[in-house]
């Protein structure tokens, strides 16, 4: 997975948590009793685990309409965000499965939206001293990252 910064200058991304920084993060339930794997990687999580990823590589783009990204770490959106569950409704007025939709902080900019109803919301904290780097529609990538516990979407 990529995260992309959206700026040239990957610095206008970078923090340093001051404080735990609580995030979301779409999981699905393991076949492993009491874990979780992430929806894109299949990376396994337990919650209260903190987990560290020394490997958090950057690419600066060289091009000028390129941003610049991230291709390791640990994904995650801002609980700034809103996410929601929804049923989806086919071009037949028919009944789909639940969906869930990803929006930018203002609900304006619609970010993903993921099918599988089998998915879970998994509210994590980015540790105190963490670096970690936010693009303006509120997608996180961090070195550490702690699962807490399993929540649900808005409906």
């Amino acid at each position: 997975m990529c995260w992309y910064c959206g700026y040239k200058d990957l610095s206008e991304c970078r923090r340093i948590a001051r404080k735990d920084v609580l995030v979301r993060k779409l999981v699905r339930v393991s076949e492993n009793p009491n874990k979780v794997v992430s929806y894109f990687t299949e990376f396994e999580y337990e919650l209260g685990k903190t987990y560290y990823d020394s490997y958090l590589s950057i690419l600066n783009a060289n091009e000028p309409h390129l941003a610049a990204c991230i291709f390791v770490g640990f994904n995650s959106y801002s609980t700034e965000c809103k996410i929601r569950r929804k049923e989806r409704t086919t071009a037949s007025g028919e009944k789909k499965k639940y969906s869930i939709e990803v929006y930018s902080p203002d609900g304006r900019e619609f970010i993903e939206w993921y099918e599988p109803k089998d998915l879970l919301l998994m509210d994590c904290v980015i540790p105190k001293g963490t670096t970690y780097y936010i693009n303006e529609l509120g997608e996180c990538v961090s070195e550490r990252i702690k699962p807490i516990r399993i929540t649900d979407a808005e409906k």
